[in-house]
């Protein structure tokens, strides 16, 4: 098995995960929480008799999902991006991500048909940046069809050292 030429990791903003699953924390702590809040008031405080408590679960359910809601999302990403590889051969990229389901899949240099790069506002501050790998492919949704590598550091060198090793194949 020969050396890959370059490896690429995507690298983990703790904080950027965070504020992009916010809606979707408060929204479940909000209603799912409600409604376990709920199920416990009637079955505890109606159906047993508990008075003391009634109004505790209206803030222990909806705390205790803003709580583990994100720190699962912020588990399962940092386990996808620790699991994410890719490796640049002499011919061909193989690569493998995911962390539910582990896909390894290899495409080879002829197969791509454009590199390219994009680095919104928080991966420029961060210096990071996603580069796209095109395939010839016809999607029934539209849209992107390749390979994303995505929160590259140093993009720009990234970026260059991808189009070098391709630029050596079609040579």
């Amino acid at each position: 098995m020969d050396k890959p030429e370059k490896t690429l990791k995507p690298k983990l903003i703790p904080w950027v995960l965070l504020a992009y699953y916010f809606p979707l924390q408060l929204n479940i702590s909000i209603f799912v929480g409600g409604a376990c809040a709920g199920i416990s008031f009637v079955l505890f405080t109606l159906s047993w008799g508990w008075t003391d408590a009634s109004w505790q679960w209206f803030v222990f359910f909806p705390l205790l999902f803003f709580i583990t809601v994100p720190a699962f999302i912020y588990f399962v990403r940092s386990q996808t991006y620790q699991q994410t590889e890719y490796k640049f051969y002499r011919d061909r990229l193989e690569y493998a991500e995911g962390f539910w389901t582990i896909e390894k899949k290899s495409i080879k240099y002829a197969h791509i048909t454009e590199v390219y790069m994009r680095r919104n506002v928080i991966q420029r501050f961060y210096n990071m940046g996603t580069i796209y790998l095109s395939v010839p492919a016809i999607s029934a949704r539209g849209g992107f069809i390749g390979v994303a590598i995505v929160d590259v550091q140093n993009p720009d060198a990234a970026y260059d050292d991808v189009q070098a090793i391709l630029s050596r194949y079609q040579a």
